[in-house]
């Protein structure tokens, strides 16, 4: 099995990362009643803590995953789902969360929809993303280089990391109503030991860009958005 980061034991103290996704979806999700579904739990901690509020069911397609999540938040409801959907009939929830997983799976809008269905009317999706690296890719483009790949990406993965733009387009396709957005920069320069001019100049002004919260080039943003009562038949 693989070794499982200590960050995500019940209880322990979260990783500064960890915290701020944590929070964001967080604050999405204030005020919100109803049955939560975690479309793409992973490790099961946010479902965890979703369920301190609303009653919550965690899915994966990690088998390994959904085992530990079952281990450490019983009672929490966890279970493996397929990669082309859900098991869940039609309305089946209020709120579906989905964080960091669109860019992994093998058709986003598929899964948007499968979100969409298991829905019910006037529910909503709170869904976490991860950015195009903005200031990155303007500066590369000032020296005639490709677009840097998103530091979610491994070698030989080919991964969906629309702008915000783009991928609010395609919520509104599937029939999701955008309500609001927020979202977090992580701090730039972390590790000093890859710091060089590259870094360095992204880095200083990714720095000042957090200090005035510009969306635009946030690190990972968070939509929360709804299915309207009553909607016309999606487009896709």
């Amino acid at each position: 099995m693989t070794e499982v980061p200590a960050h995500f034991q019940k209880d322990a103290k979260p990783s500064p990362h960890q915290l701020r996704r944590r929070n964001s979806v967080l604050s999405a999700l204030k005020g919100l009643r109803g049955d939560v579904l975690d479309y793409g739990c992973g490790w099961g901690d946010l479902t965890y803590q979703i369920a301190k509020t609303n009653p919550a069911k965690g899915v994966d397609v990690d088998p390994e995953r959904v085992a530990f999540a079952q281990q450490q938040y019983a009672p929490i409801e966890f279970s493996q789902c397929r990669t082309d959907g859900l098991d869940f009939g039609n309305q089946t929830f209020d709120i579906v969360v989905s964080t960091v997983v669109v860019h992994f799976v093998p058709d986003p809008a598929a899964y948007l929809q499968e979100a969409h269905r298991v829905l019910k009317p006037g529910g909503y999706l709170v869904i976490c993303c991860r950015n195009k690296p903005v200031v990155r890719n303007f500066l590369r483009r000032l020296i005639g280089k490709p677009e840097a790949p998103p530091t979610l990406c491994f070698p030989g993965q080919h991964l969906y990391f629309p702008d915000q733009k783009e991928f609010i387009q395609l919520l509104e396709k599937t029939g999701f109503k955008l309500l609001k957005r927020s979202g977090f920069y992580d701090p730039p320069l972390q590790d000093w030991r890859d710091i060089h001019v590259r870094t360095l100049v992204s880095g200083s002004i990714e720095l000042l860009l957090s200090i005035f919260k510009v969306q635009a080039t946030i690190h990972y943003y968070t939509i929360l958005c709804h299915k309207p009562l009553q909607e016309a038949t999606s487009k896709i």
